[in-house]
């Protein structure tokens, strides 16, 4: 998943309160072409957290935390 990918998908839902993107891209310093997106999503109950997690969590997410 891309990063546009993600917020075309946080904009589509009315439980996404927000993201937040942090790291060297949310700093925007010292970004080259091997920087990944640290992004946190932000919902809006914990039940949103649950469909959510249960729509876009992969094994393979490195720092998943729900």
């Amino acid at each position: 998943m891309t990063f546009e990918d993600l917020l075309e998908a946080a904009r589509s839902r009315e439980d996404v309160v927000g993201l937040y993107v942090f790291g060297s891209r949310g700093r925007d310093f010292m970004v080259d072409e091997r920087s990944d997106w640290d992004v946190c999503v932000v919902l809006a109950d914990p039940e949103a957290c649950e469909r959510f997690d249960r729509e876009f969590r992969t094994p393979t997410a490195p720092g998943w935390r729900s």
